[in-house]
């Protein structure tokens, strides 16, 4: 039976969400992959403590962009992994607030690219499979055809912020 069929384990929960203001009504959301295939993740949001609801639901995807926020509230975001064999648990909550006013002018912006959030991890140990745009756009940078040559992603490159490094070979 193991010899032709395989099975599916369960999901891990979600590492490392985190949430970022993108503007006065936009939240950025990315986190890190929960080691199963073929795994839709629910994204649910609470206002400051209150009752979770479910915001969207994300096919092998690691990002979200939660674009209904209101600026000024305080939100309480969550993630949890599903595939058939079942559900996984919640990734640690995350809290963010959207900027009161409007901080980066975003009309007519066609690519945001932050090493900070939207980091899709590739195949190789610290390189940048895709990068996720922020802006409305959403023209995402991605190097799947060969693993090698892909960006890597740099913990504290420019004082002690993050940073991806593209090598020049």
């Amino acid at each position: 039976l193991s010899g032709k069929y395989a099975f599916i384990p369960v999901p891990n929960n979600p590492p490392t969400l985190v949430g970022a203001a993108l503007g006065s009504t936009r939240v950025g959301l990315s986190w890190g992959a929960a080691t199963a295939s073929s795994v839709t993740y629910t994204v649910e949001r609470s206002v400051a403590g209150g009752a979770f609801s479910v915001l969207s639901e994300v096919t092998n995807a690691q990002y979200y962009a939660d674009e209904t926020a209101v600026a000024g509230t305080t939100y309480d975001y969550r993630v949890k992994a599903r595939n058939f064999a079942g559900s996984s648990g919640y990734s640690v909550v995350t809290v963010t607030t959207p900027l009161a006013t409007e901080g980066i002018p975003t009309n007519g912006m066609r690519l945001w690219l932050r090493a900070d959030l939207g980091i899709v991890p590739g195949a190789v140990s610290g390189s940048v499979q895709t990068w996720i745009d922020q802006s409305t756009a959403h023209l995402d940078a991605t190097q799947t055809t060969t693993p090698t040559r892909a960006p890597l992603f740099v913990a504290s490159a420019v004082n002690g912020r993050p940073a991806v490094r593209f090598i020049g070979n």
